[in-house]
């Protein structure tokens, strides 16, 4: 085999290494890979923080921090998870992260 032929079939490999580390590496950038809560008691709550989606996730992620300090993962699309955002945007406790 040619220097040319080993050369283009190594730059090939690394491609396509790369490629497939991109897309199984995708999944671990969300925050919010497991359960999605419809509910949490608002009393509870210190922190609402909103992640809008990247090329990284697709998704756009709510994450609260409770008075505890545990990290939960809100579904933005549930209607009671609005109204506590709705009430936290007043607040200065509520955070964008564009």
């Amino acid at each position: 085999m040619g220097k040319f032929a080993t050369l283009f079939l190594v730059i090939s490999l690394c491609v396509t290494l790369a490629e497939g580390l991109s897309i199984v590496g995708h999944s671990q950038r969300c925050l919010c890979d497991g359960k999605l809560y419809n509910l949490i008691p608002s009393r509870n709550i210190r922190k609402v923080e909103m992640f809008p989606q990247t090329p990284r996730c697709y998704n756009v992620e709510i994450v609260i921090t409770m008075k505890t300090g545990k990290r939960w993962c809100l579904n933005p699309k549930a209607q009671r998870v609005r109204a506590v955002l709705g009430k936290f945007s007043m607040k200065r406790d509520f955070k964008h992260n564009y």
